[in-house]
């Protein structure tokens, strides 16, 4: 944790995405520091921190961990299409979790133990009945 408990140094991987760019607004606004990493270059429009451009599926990471030092990690970055994913279920799940097995690797060699957060959508449960 940082030396000011209440305010924690977040890295969020997709960062340009509905969810990376969702939770980096609600965590700018209370003042949390930030590092955004998406493949767009243009850093993120609706709040402040620093925005790396990097393919995280493939990125070396390191450097961007050690220099950043994050108590957190909100890895965003995975495939967007419900359809697409019934479509290419394979590919939908190989992008996926190559992506997220490399991040997990790129902070095991870092060598900092941040949380780490992989969400997902309530898509993945399926329609309810009720």
């Amino acid at each position: 944790m940082t030396k000011s408990a209440d305010k924690m140094r977040i890295l969020i991987t997709g960062s340009r995405g509905f969810m990376g760019g969702s939770l980096g607004r609600i965590a700018a606004q209370a003042g949390h520091h930030l590092l955004g990493v998406s493949l767009s270059s243009q850093p993120e429009r609706d709040w402040t921190g620093r925005h790396v451009r990097a393919d995280a599926s493939c990125a070396n990471l390191v450097p961007v961990i050690c220099e950043f030092k994050p108590d957190a990690v909100f890895h965003a970055i995975g495939p967007a299409s419900v359809p697409a994913s019934f479509k290419s279920p394979t590919e939908d799940f190989r992008i996926a979790l190559l992506t997220w097995s490399h991040l997990l690797d790129c902070v095991r060699r870092s060598g900092h133990r941040p949380w780490i957060f992989f969400p997902s959508s309530a898509a993945v449960y399926g329609n309810p009945s009720k």
